[in-house]
């Protein structure tokens, strides 16, 4: 039996469905993301199994036990919220030491977990002091030493980087991860940032309109997305729609016309046959940018949009109408292509997906 199991779960808001997991499993000490823009059902879900919403239907189980309509204090499930909702007028060592409290445990036992989880988080000396009197990145970690003291069973986590600057959310993720590991907690994280998905999860429930699109581990989603949804919202993708004219089995290309009446010749390595509406998905770093045809499998183009990303520069092509993006991270300001500049772009069959038939 899984760790933790949701099925069936569904829950309405004014006749606008919030969350409707048919069934979802997740393993002892595993890491997952659900991962959605706004509205998606993601934070309705975790909610759910929290207890601070109560579905209309479905039922929850964690270690083979049904929580769907247990209290919040009957769970064991620790949290880290978005603003960490720390006590202001109480020191660190009384912020984690609460939940300890209210389960009656005793005071030499809490001072024992209090020492312990400020250890693990990497803040051993801060007892006597008040949270306005630390960072956005120390208060993450108290909040989630104070998750963590009474040793839950599952750890639920709601955007809990989302109020850091970039740099300091980019180090707690390594820290959240490690931490994470070293407890060997069953951990399920709220976000919509893809990155913090894709760099923390063993798996990743990219999440829809209340639904399920695709679960699967970072490279699957990333690599092998599964609808049209997942292929736009995870990462840069360029999705080609058209329609295939004639394929050219020996060779193993199909030309397909895009809407502008662009001929694109794609390789392909699933049977296609003229007339069928097809969808092929190429990563922008997949593309290969060159000053002259290598192949007659080359595109030609023209260059309309340039960026510099620092470690890459992103280019857009216009390609008859028809514009792909490519990351180009082999150039440098002396090779770097120009608006209006030609190009020929080398698609390689690895890099090109059928998305939807």
């Amino acid at each position: 039996m899984a760790f933790v199991e949701i099925r069936e779960l569904k829950k309405t808001f004014k006749n606008v469905v919030a969350s409707d997991v048919e069934h979802l499993t997740i393993e002892e000490g595993e890491f997952i993301s659900l991962l959605g823009p706004s509205g998606c059902g993601k934070t309705t879900t975790l909610r759910c199994i929290a207890g601070s919403i109560e579905p209309d239907s479905g039922s929850i189980f964690v270690r083979g036990r049904e929580i769907t309509h247990m209290p919040i204090n009957k769970r064991k499930l620790g949290f880290v919220f978005q603003d960490y909702a720390l006590f202001p007028h109480m020191t660190i060592f009384d912020n984690i030491a609460y939940g300890l409290r209210y389960r009656d445990v005793s005071k030499v036992e809490i001072k024992k977990k209090v020492s312990k989880s400020l250890e693990l988080v990497g803040l051993p000396d801060f007892e006597d002091r008040y949270p306005h009197q630390l960072s956005g990145g120390q208060q993450q970690r108290i909040a989630f030493a104070r998750s963590v003291v009474y040793e839950p069973d599952v750890l639920l986590l709601d955007e809990p980087l989302s109020n850091l600057d970039f740099k300091l959310r980019k180090a707690m993720r390594f820290e959240l991860k490690r931490m994470q590991r070293r407890l060997k907690i069953t951990t399920i994280f709220v976000t919509h940032d893809q990155q913090e998905a894709l760099s923390l999860s063993d798996r990743v429930v990219v999440m829809n309109g209340g639904r399920v699109e695709q679960l699967g581990t970072p490279n699957e989603i990333y690599e092998n997305p599964r609808t049209l949804f997942v292929a736009d919202f995870i990462g840069s993708t360029n999705i080609i729609q058209g329609t295939v004219t004639h394929c050219d089995t020996g060779r193993g290309i199909c030309h397909v016309k895009t809407s502008s009446e662009q001929q694109i010749p794609v390789p392909f390595r699933i049977s296609l046959e003229a007339g069928e509406k097809v969808h092929f998905i190429i990563k922008p770093e997949k593309i290969e940018l060159r000053k002259a045809r290598e192949s007659e499998h080359d595109i030609e183009g023209r260059i309309s949009g340039v960026s510099y990303l620092g470690a890459a520069f992103n280019y857009e092509i216009d390609v008859g109408g028809f514009l792909l993006e490519a990351l180009d991270s082999q150039g440098d300001y002396n090779t770097q292509y120009e608006i209006g500049d030609p190009v020929f772009l080398g698609l390689n069959p690895a890099g090109i997906k059928i998305l939807q038939r």
